[in-house]
């Protein structure tokens, strides 16, 4: 393959990394929302969140902790 192709190849490779960063971001500040809001209005315990998302009990409490969940997250 001539060395053309290959930085071709590499720059879509950048540039499909990068989107796929930032939907990764976009992602983790849902699952933070998410997470905080069903803490503050009581909807799962701290164990339940827990088991659903994959983490550890004591870093969903770090991760929300004084965080303010967006507005109609979760809907009443």
């Amino acid at each position: 393959m001539p060395p053309e192709q290959h930085l071709a190849a590499i720059g879509r490779l950048k540039s499909e990394l990068a989107a796929l960063e930032q939907t990764k971001a976009a992602l983790k500040g849902k699952r933070l929302n998410l997470l905080a809001a069903a803490r503050r209005l009581g909807v799962l315990d701290d164990y339940e969140l827990a088991a659903l998302s994959g983490l550890q009990r004591e870093t969903i409490r770090k991760m929300t902790w004084g965080f303010q969940p967006d507005s109609g997250v979760i809907p009443a």
